[in-house]
């Protein structure tokens, strides 16, 4: 059965985790319509944190990952954001 993630063609790099987080949340940022800075705000991290998110570099903390998917909820992206998430092998507890 096809996820969302794959509907959404969420990439996954060899290992099948970073580039798919990365991607999850760049695509849920500009959903959102913010900047990096806007959404770095939002989650009191550095600007440079979610440019690092974005690019794979970092992995979200627990906090960040939840405030994330209470965006995403309230735009109605949750699902499509916790199904790549899930792919990228993060869990809601990591």
């Amino acid at each position: 059965m096809e996820t969302i993630a794959d509907q959404i063609g969420v990439p996954q790099d060899s290992e099948g985790s970073h580039l798919a987080a990365a991607e999850a949340i760049r695509d849920l940022r500009k959903a959102l319509g913010l900047t990096q800075l806007q959404l770095a705000q939002k989650l009191l991290v550095r600007r440079n944190s979610v440019s690092r998110y974005e690019l794979g570099v970092i992995r979200p903390s627990r906090q960040v990952l939840l405030l994330l998917s209470t965006f995403a909820r309230s735009h109605d992206r949750q699902r499509a954001f916790m199904e790549a998430l899930a792919k990228a092998g993060i869990k809601s507890g990591d």
